[in-house]
């Protein structure tokens, strides 16, 4: 019987109808006011109608029953988003995703807090983790902003090695000349070569051809460079 009255205000819930949902659940735990599933769905209900003391006081009552409930610590971890406590919500956002890893909107909430803190990098790992473990919850947009933050991070990650290839190609060429021009081009990517062998020996193929591509791509622009300047 529970069941079906939980279902109900789920759907009430997916309908927009808080104040229906609320009134659902508040029944249901008058009857049984340690139903975990109903205080969850009733701190969501609250969370919509902006009652966000009351709904924090839901969530911490069910956090009390189950400390170990992922669900309980992603929902408290909202009404804190909610309530711009960031660092708050970042907290249980991290022990709910220690407690059941394999949950993709763990982790889409994870980002989200990331990027509104500016940690770029937990945010990309983190959307990277929600795309493998649940692919159909971004949409084309979201999958091609993934893909932009991708590269983004990529080259933050190969920051000090562009570096090093802009200084070597400027010795290389332009402080010692234009002779053994191949062999000074080569050098210059040495950097690139040297990471893509690396991120080989660590099994890690996709970055180590984006190394050697990023390589080549170098050589290809200083050699045009060269000749525009030399020839």
């Amino acid at each position: 019987m529970n069941e079906e009255r939980i279902a109900i205000a789920k759907q009430l819930l997916r309908d927009g109808d808080y104040s229906a949902a609320r009134t659902a659940l508040c029944e249901i735990l008058a009857a049984n006011p340690q139903n975990i599933t109903a205080l969850v769905h009733l701190s969501t209900a609250l969370r919509h109608l902006e009652l966000l003391d009351e709904a924090l006081e839901v969530a911490q009552s069910a956090l009390g029953i189950e400390p170990d409930n992922p669900e309980v610590h992603f929902r408290i971890s909202l009404i804190y988003y909610t309530m711009g406590e960031i660092h708050k919500a970042r907290d249980h956002i991290s022990k709910a995703i220690a407690l059941d890893p394999d949950v993709a909107k763990y982790y889409w909430e994870q980002a989200r807090l990331a990027n509104v803190l500016k940690d770029i990098k937990t945010a990309f790992e983190c959307l990277e983790a929600a795309y493998r473990l649940d692919p159909s919850m971004f949409s084309k947009r979201a999958r091609t902003e993934l893909w932009g933050l991708r590269i983004l991070v990529g080259c933050i990650k190969l920051r000090g090695l562009i570096a090093w290839g802009i200084l070597a190609t400027y010795v290389l060429l332009f402080e010692i000349g234009y002779d053994w021009f191949l062999l000074k081009l080569l050098a210059a990517g040495l950097p690139f070569i040297g990471a893509g062998v690396y991120y080989l020996t660590r099994r890690r193929q996709r970055r180590a051809v984006g190394a050697f591509i990023l390589g080549l791509l170098w050589g290809g622009a200083t050699y045009a460079i060269a000749r525009w300047f030399f020839l």
